[in-house]
């Protein structure tokens, strides 16, 4: 009997729900219809309605899903302006690139003409704040086809936000659970939790490409991975090596496979991927040590892989470029070494002396770098332990004598007015722990926290490209590093991806995971290698 009620009590629970749905969805349809007017003289008058009508839903859910934390309602609103992406024509050349930094997509017949065709720059509405390339994608190919013209569509800034920040929180959220399932594990014995990440950054391996040839083998003991392309050089390539991310515990060959290839396959250039040691099982600074090593056998020996050895590029993303920082401190003293040609930092980690910068507070939770994973894992980084991560995170574990002395450096007054727009309140930091100060004392070092390395070292290192992005969490430590650059008149091309956040760039080659930045911001490290 109780059973019954039960059910019947859910069942109106179930309609009354449907009932006030179909309530609400009446009253927006009445307001739509008797609110908004449509003149007689507008042709198909009532399909305007039903569309406009369908829209207004769409947007009203992105209200509720920024109110639920979910994602933001502009995202939302510039989700569904860009529409269904049409498929490929085959009568059309597409292709994007940059004109002075500016994302540009052109549109141009594939039948060859016989001489200049007429060109038609694009600028494409939304407010300032909609609208993109795939919004007006099938207005730029009618004006494409429909006439013997090259259509140029300028890709114009519509700030704020991550574009497709659903995408972003899904594929963050899936990651988290299976991380939770990690630590399950490991508590039921089964595997480590670290194990278990690893395998996940990973990733699945890509199908062997036919137009590259891929080996590993060992640089003075250290694990190398080679991609160099089959086709034949008359000349010697120029040479990428590329120290991976994954704050010294994480990352391998595997999880940054595809943007390795992408480097090989998109210029002509031999790239080597460094397998360092990974923390806790090999203790800092194993990771340095073993980096420097790798790049010192392969200036030595550059000739023998099919490398120039005066077109040697040292590059790096997240903790690799900081990795690479560190190398390079101790090879600008090496007079048996072929000079280093260039240096590519990707949102590089670049100081532990300051947790609470404006990005940090601007962009503590925002995916694939939160402020909690920075304090734990580079806790266990430097010292092996997550012990007193809390303080380490108040800025509790450097003096003030210290503090006062990096300021020169590193402080939130160095970084311009126009990044503390999305928020920033003056830290005050906790109270000082001398045993914290012991324990991380190696955070002051210049090879752990490369922006306290001396200028006259600095001035020594060759032209650099910095890549920061807006929500990423180290942004400021590339800002920082970028004025230690200008301070000291050295010579270096900066792009910063507006809507882009950490680790942007490893999704390359994973198809749908792919956002607009990826490829973009590679395009500009492509555009720059290319210079040597």
């Amino acid at each position: 009997m109780e059973m019954i009620f039960g059910n019947e009590l859910w069942m109106l629970i179930f309609y009354f729900c449907i009932s006030v749905l179909f309530l609400i969805l009446g009253w927006f349809l009445y307001s739509n219809f008797t609110r908004i007017h449509t003149p007689p003289g507008i042709i198909q008058g009532i399909k305007l309605r039903l569309i406009y009508f369908s829209i207004c839903i769409l947007e009203k859910l992105g209200v509720i899903l920024e109110k639920l934390g979910i994602c933001s309602k502009l995202a939302v609103r510039r989700f569904l302006m860009d529409g269904v992406f049409p498929p490929g024509p085959c009568d059309l050349s597409i292709e994007e690139t940059l004109f002075d930094t500016v994302p540009v997509r052109i549109y141009q017949s594939k039948t060859p003409s016989p001489e200049k065709r007429r060109g038609l720059v694009w600028i494409h509405g939304g407010g300032g704040i909609f609208g993109s390339f795939k919004s007006h994608e099938r207005l730029c190919r009618f004006f494409a086809q429909e006439s013997a013209t090259v259509v140029v569509a300028i890709g114009i800034h519509t700030p704020p936000g991550i574009i497709q920040g659903i995408k972003l929180r899904l594929i963050y959220l899936f990651l988290r659970i299976l991380e939770k399932l990690a630590v399950i594990l490991e508590i039921l014995g089964i595997c480590n939790e670290f194990a278990v990440r690893r395998f996940l950054i990973d990733g699945v391996f890509p199908p062997r490409p036919c137009d590259l040839s891929i080996k590993e083998t060992l640089f003075d003991t250290v694990p190398v991975r080679i991609y160099q392309s089959k086709t034949p050089s008359p000349e010697k390539r120029r040479g990428l090596v590329w120290i991976h991310g994954g704050g010294g515990i994480f990352g391998s060959f595997k999880s940054h496979e595809r943007l390795c290839r992408f480097f090989a396959q998109e210029s002509a250039t031999v790239v080597i991927a460094i397998g360092y040691p990974l923390a806790p099982e090999h203790p800092y600074p194993a990771q340095q040590r073993s980096c420097y090593m790798a790049i010192s056998y392969f200036l030595k020996h550059a000739g023998d892989f099919g490398v120039d050895p005066q077109r040697i590029v040292l590059g790096g993303d997240s903790i690799g470029g900081s990795f690479m920082v560190a190398a390079s401190q101790q090879l600008v003293l090496r007079q048996d070494l072929p000079q280093v040609r260039a240096h590519v930092l990707v949102y590089p980690f670049l100081q532990a002396v300051d947790f609470n910068l404006p990005s940090y507070q601007q962009n503590q939770r925002v995916p694939f770098l939160v402020k909690t994973d920075v304090g734990h894992f580079g806790k266990i980084y430097v010292t092996g332990n997550s012990s007193g991560v809390d303080a380490l995170m108040q800025n509790a574990h450097i003096p003030e004598k210290l503090r006062i002395k990096y300021q020169k450096w590193i402080s939130a007054e160095h970084i311009p007015e126009e990044f503390k727009g999305r928020g920033y309140v003056p830290f005050v930091p906790g109270r000082f722990s001398e045993a914290l100060f012991k324990e991380y004392a190696a955070a002051f070092e210049a090879r752990c926290s490369p922006l306290l390395m001396k200028d006259a070292v600095l001035r020594r290192f060759p032209e650099t490209f910095l890549l920061t992005c807006e929500y990423d969490i180290l942004r400021d430590d590339g800002l920082l590093y970028k004025k230690r650059l200008g301070d000291n008149g050295m010579s270096f091309t900066w792009h910063h991806l507006e809507d882009g956040f950490h680790g942007i760039l490893s999704l390359v080659g994973f198809g749908p995971l792919e956002f607009p930045g990826t490829r973009r911001g590679l395009k500009t490290i492509i555009q720059f290698l290319e210079r040597y």
